[in-house]
């Protein structure tokens, strides 16, 4: 995920001490969203199914970005009660990092 950021100029810092829930997170488009919204300021919470793939992808971004930018929760997104929960963890882990 690592290399230049393509098409990307102009955008850096416009989510700059903003909060993202990405679901998906593990691979692929998720992935990728996560490292552009954390390279461009962002906290990231990376949800998936695939938690220690979701994990992988944290810990890539903090140890390049600094640790408490990116944090993994399991989530299965088609459980609708479970989303509460995530969120509320989520916001909790970005406040102590803040």
């Amino acid at each position: 995920m690592g290399g230049p950021l393509i098409g990307t100029q102009g955008m850096a810092g416009r989510v700059a001490g903003k909060k993202a829930l990405i679901t998906g997170g593990a691979q692929g488009l998720g992935a990728a969203s996560a490292w552009m919204l954390a390279r461009h300021g962002a906290k990231v919470a990376i949800a998936d199914l695939n938690l220690p793939g979701a994990a992988a992808v944290a810990d890539a971004i903090n140890a390049e970005l600094g640790t408490g930018t990116a944090s993994a929760f399991f989530l299965d997104v088609t459980d609708e009660e479970s989303w509460p929960p995530i969120m509320g963890r989520a916001a909790e882990r970005n406040r102590k990092v803040s």
